[in-house]
Order: C-alpha cells, then sequence, then structure tokens
C-alpha cells in the first residue's frame, strides 16, 4: 500500500497529481519499448510531469489528467521511437507544445542534442521553465521563426513532429529547417491509422513506415519517415 506521501496531492485548484503512479507505468513501459532509463532520467521524466500539471491549464498544454494516461499517451508515446535514433542526432522537434516527444527523447538519449520549437508564447515560457529547471545540456527551446540560421540549425538532420493535421503543411514548414538534406519522422497516433499510406511530395522521399504498440494499453502507432531531397 502507498502511504500517505504517495497519495495525489491537490493544494488550492492545482490539478491532482500523483508522480508514483507515473513513474511506475514509465519504469514497467520503457523495458517493453527497449528503452533504458537511468534512476535520474526516470526523475527527470517525473520532474517535467509536476510541472506539466502546474501549467495544464494556463498554458493549454494537454487535455489528460489521468496520470496513468499521460504516462502512456504522452512518455511513453515519446519515447517509443528512442531506439530508432541514429547515434549523435541532432533533431528538431516541431510544434513541440508541452515537450512531447523531443524532451523524453533528450532525456532518455543523452548523446543526441534536441532543440524544442514551438510558436505560442505561454507554451514557450512554459518550454524554457522547464528546461532551465532540468538543465540537461543536450536541451535547447527556440522560437519556431528565430531558430533558422542559428548554429543549432546548421547541425540539424532530423525533425520530429507529434500529432499532426496536416502532413503537406508540415512537409513545407519543414522545408526550411531541413534544406539540404535530413529526415522528417511523423508520429502518427491512432486516429490516423487505416487512413491509407502517406504518399511522397515534391521536394521529399517516403522511406518507410513503422508501426509500434504501446505497452500498458496496447494502443497502436505509426511512425512516417521522410527524406528531404533537393534536385
Amino acid at each position: 500500500m502507498r502511504d500517505a506521501r504517495a497519495r495525489p496531492q491537490r493544494k488550492g485548484g492545482a490539478e491532482p497529481v500523483d508522480e508514483d503512479a507515473v513513474r511506475e507505468v514509465i519504469a514497467g513501459g520503457v523495458a517493453a519499448l527497449g528503452v533504458e532509463l537511468a534512476p535520474d532520467d526516470l526523475d527527470a521524466l517525473v520532474q517535467h510531469y509536476r510541472e506539466l500539471m502546474r501549467w495544464r491549464r494556463r498554458a493549454d498544454l494537454t487535455a489528460l489528467v489521468d496520470p496513468r494516461q499521460i504516462a502512456v499517451r504522452h512518455y511513453l508515446d515519446s519515447l517509443a521511437v528512442s531506439p530508432w535514433l541514429p547515434l549523435d542526432a541532432r533533431i528538431a522537434d516541431l510544434g513541440s507544445g508541452a515537450g512531447f516527444p523531443g524532451l523524453p527523447l533528450a532525456i532518455a538519449r543523452r548523446d543526441v542534442e534536441v532543440t524544442l520549437l514551438e510558436t505560442r508564447e505561454v507554451k514557450l515560457a512554459f518550454l524554457h521553465h522547464v528546461c532551465t529547471q532540468l538543465g540537461r545540456p543536450n536541451l535547447k527551446v527556440a522560437r519556431t521563426g528565430d531558430f533558422v540560421g542559428t548554429d543549432a540549425w546548421a547541425r540539424l538532420n532530423l525533425v520530429v513532429a507529434r500529432a499532426v493535421a496536416s502532413v503537406p503543411a508540415t512537409l513545407t514548414r519543414c522545408e526550411a529547417l531541413l534544406p539540404r538534406a535530413g529526415e522528417l519522422w511523423l508520429m502518427r497516433g491512432p486516429s490516423k491509422i487505416g487512413e491509407g499510406p502517406e504518399r511522397a511530395t515534391k521536394g521529399w522521399a517516403l522511406v518507410s513506415e513503422r508501426e509500434i504498440r504501446l505497452p500498458v494499453e496496447d494502443a497502436e502507432r505509426r511512425i512516417v519517415v521522410y527524406e528531404r531531397v533537393v534536385a
């Protein structure tokens, strides 16, 4: 049984927080995904969860409040691509929002460099706040419009995007991020499964589609990989 310290906490109008439940689900799920987390990595994810719930309403970060759903649909969903990331990849997380998938990937993979890209001010404020707290040197935050031309942009070889509404619009947005070479990984949720195969478009080649299942909920996901093609 959990003691009183492990029970969900609520102060004033704050969201209920159950750090133990999130820790338990993530720790149990990563093994099924083939992901290894050091104890301080798991602590960092739980710390992000704590701040996520503090900022959830004011920054419109997530509609989920159930800690186990958050652990699976945000953290494990983000970590599912970790085993496939190239060694020392230089990644931009386009439209990062609450930090998914880029923040968990940077925590799990210390060899990669991740920049969380966002346009909305309140979400940028959240990302700057939580990344400062975590203090991970391989994790940065940038306004999307200010990223092109930076040193991190010059090293970029992979863009990840989650919960994308329009694939053609995302490909167009990524042309400036990857003007010469690189890959775009689209993380497609269950509502997009069954829509049919993705298609290549001008300036991009469809490389692969990978299907995965998330532990705990046994939910299906699809990772669609495009490669930048410049004549």
